[in-house]
Parts: C-alpha cells; structure tokens; sequence
C-alpha cells in the first residue's frame, strides 16, 4: 500500500514558555501516522510530544547551534478528528515552533526505516537526504532555516513553510529500491543556515486474501 499525504498543520510559535498546544486534523484513511516537527532555543530535547493524549516517539534531533534544535517525532494509529497536539519541555524555551503532519499508508509497526539530522551552512538550497530501509518509502524533512521561508526545489511538496524559517518536505512518490539516497529540496533567495531531521517513511503492505500469493508475486 503506497504511503499518501493526509493533512498538515503549523502550529506556529510561542515565545517564553515551557510547552506549545495547538489543534490538527486527521483523516480517515487507513495505516495512519502522525509526525511532529518541533524546534526550540535553548538546548535539550521536548520531555513530552501528545497527539490525543498519546505520547509520539522521538526519530531523531538536529543541534545547530544558534540556529537551534530541530526534533521529529512519530505516532501510528493517530485519533481520527481534531486533537491537540502538545508539545513540552523540562525548562523554559526562549520561544517554540511547531508543526504536525498526518500520512496514510504508512507501516503501523516500523513507521521509519532509516533517518539523518543534517545541517548546511550558508547557501540558498538545502538537500537533505537518507538512505532508504525499505522498498517504495516516502521521503519526508523537518526543514529549518535562519533567514525566512522557503520554498520547494526540484521533486519537493512542502506541505507547509513560514516566515520563522520552519518547513516540511516530502517526495510525494515511492522510492522503488530500498538502499536508494534520496532528499527533499528546499531554497532561499538568499544564503541560509539550514539544518533538520530527514526520514525514509516505510509503506504497509497490503494483506493477502485467502491463500491467494498472486499479490505477492507468488505462483
């Protein structure tokens, strides 16, 4: 079953505080995940990331220094309908950013295959990529930068991007070949620091009716 876009909400920022809530969306379709994109100021990972009151695990957190800490987060089977989002720290953060996004297809027991934090210093694009753990995964990016928003390059959707410099990216389409290096690409106008979280998102597969193995390329 090929991975699919669903819904994606910027949660936007709040300054001086110790957590970020905000209300996203779900779909029905089927083998959901939800991803979260956070990014804060000073130092150290979210203690709590919520959908519905479920906690998301973390992939991976990308410090960049002064251009901040950028984190991913995953959780399978969301809530269907509006839920909050909450995203929370142990201390206070000199502001918050965050985003959800919700996609279908998605493997409900091995969400990600493969990531990579990685960052760019001054230029105007930035291509994060990762080297992919399954057959026909999406490629999806948690993208900040220092300057502003950005847009999308070449075989990139940013399904959201803003002017605090936060964006999130996806290939819209399966990579065939697991082992494949894929990115996402994302521009400025003007040299940027750049720095994310970049995932291979793993497909569900199809369940096989009856002792039918034709699907699987079986007799």
């Amino acid at each position: 079953m090929p991975n699919g876009f669903d819904a994606a909400t910027d949660g936007g920022r709040v300054e001086n505080a110790g957590n970020i809530l905000f209300s996203h969306t779900t779909g029905a379709g089927s083998n959901r995940a939800i991803f979260v994109y956070a990014r804060n100021t000073n130092g150290g990972s979210p203690s709590s990331v919520l959908y519905g009151g479920v906690t998301a695990s973390l992939i991976g957190s990308m410090d960049n220094g002064a251009e901040h800490r950028h984190h991913m987060f995953v959780l399978a089977n969301p809530a269907t309908g509006a839920n909050n989002v909450i995203v929370g720290y142990a201390a206070q953060q000199g502001f918050i950013d965050a985003a959800a996004l919700t996609y279908t297809g998605v493997d409900q027991t091995t969400q990600v295959n493969a990531n990579n934090p990685n960052s760019t210093s001054a230029s105007t694009s930035y291509s994060p990529s990762v080297v992919t753990g399954a057959d026909n995964s999406w490629v999806v990016a948690c993208i900040g930068n220092s300057t502003g928003q950005a847009s999308a390059g070449g075989g990139t959707v940013l399904r959201f991007s803003n002017a605090n410099g936060n964006a999130w990216g996806d290939n819209n389409s399966d990579v065939p070949t697991s082992g494949t290096v894929a990115s996402v690409v994302a521009t400025r106008p003007a040299n940027a620091n750049w720095s994310g979280v970049t995932a291979a998102v793993s497909p569900a597969i199809a369940a096989v009716a009856g002792n039918d193995l034709t699907l699987l390329g079986v007799g």
